[in-house]
């Protein structure tokens, strides 16, 4: 299967804004077991074909990654911040997208503080 980021994220907000799944099946699909072994710092969960990790910067957040010979992927959506989707393609095996996408919901992040509490003066 080929796609675009683009295509990726239209996907991915078609599948939490009830276009592909009716709520049942959403709530299934999104009813997660935690994974054990990994560090203190991180809560993930897996549930039907969906990852789901908690933070303290970015909330609770859906999504996946992979990777092949020749590219790295990561998508990630995110309820608490207004239902926000981010793709990141990268066509080398020598790329860290999960670090370029966390990066960009910094920017989204500070851009929704900023509009809901502008700087006065």
């Amino acid at each position: 299967m080929a796609s675009t980021a683009s295509d990726v994220n239209r996907f991915v907000n078609a599948l939490f804004t009830g276009q592909l799944l009716d709520q049942r099946s959403l709530s299934e699909m999104l009813r997660t077991t935690p994974l054990s072994g990994l560090p203190p710092t991180l809560q993930a969960e897996y549930g039907l074909g969906i990852a789901c990790e908690t933070d303290m910067e970015f909330g609770r957040h859906y999504g996946h990654d992979g990777s092949g010979p020749g590219y790295r992927a990561v998508t990630s959506h995110t309820p608490q911040l207004h239902n926000t989707t981010i793709t990141v393609l990268c066509n080398t095996d020598n790329c860290n997208p999960r670090r370029i996408s966390d990066s960009l919901m910094r920017i989204v992040l500070h851009s929704l503080k900023e509009s809901q509490f502008p700087p006065s003066g």
